[in-house]
């Protein structure tokens, strides 16, 4: 398979796009910004390999991304793109907003221009739903008050991450 895994160059998104190139033969096309989370150096064991290209951008730069999906013609995309930890939250809100919702918009409407049929999914969490959920259900965890719901993830962390991941592109209403 061709994937375009934007923010790949950080630690759980380069652990991916390795697993899908060496275990699973998939043709990779990663776009990271490198900011404080990405770094060149997780691919040093694969960076020349002949299934495997990086280009630098941001997912809210429709340029950036429209080129990574030409370079690498991709089947699907998968979003790792993320801005993290709560103290840059506050001091730089504005780019936690351009990177999660424009970044993941940006994306959508590039995939729905090239009929792609695998949705962009976005998780800079510990845990995803592996499919839609239609209603709070408990979760196993240390606390008995725990549930699950599909905007409220438990996690270890006081702050309480949200989650999105897309299981099918919008289509427009006029076709």
């Amino acid at each position: 398979m061709k994937l375009l895994v934007c923010g790949g160059a950080g630690f759980i998104g380069s652990t991916f796009v390795r697993l899908r190139l060496l275990e699973h033969g998939d043709e990779v096309t990663v776009l990271d910004k490198l900011t404080y989370a990405g770094r060149e150096e997780n691919f040093n064991d694969f960076a020349e390999h002949p299934r495997f290209r990086f280009l630098r951008g941001g997912i809210e730069d429709a340029v950036a991304v429209a080129a990574a999906i030409e370079a690498g013609s991709p089947e699907a995309i998968v979003n790792f793109a993320a801005e993290t930890h709560v103290d840059r939250s506050i001091a730089e809100p504005d780019a936690f907003v351009t990177t999660h919702a424009l970044g993941t918009y940006v994306l959508l409407e590039a995939a729905r221009a090239r009929a792609l049929r695998r949705a962009p999914s976005q998780s800079s969490l510990r845990c995803v739903p592996p499919r839609p959920i239609r209603r709070p259900r408990p979760v196993q965890t240390c606390s008995s008050k725990a549930t699950f719901t599909p905007t409220r993830c438990p996690s270890s962390s006081a702050a309480g991450r949200t989650t999105t991941a897309p299981t099918s592109i919008p289509r427009s209403s006029s076709r």
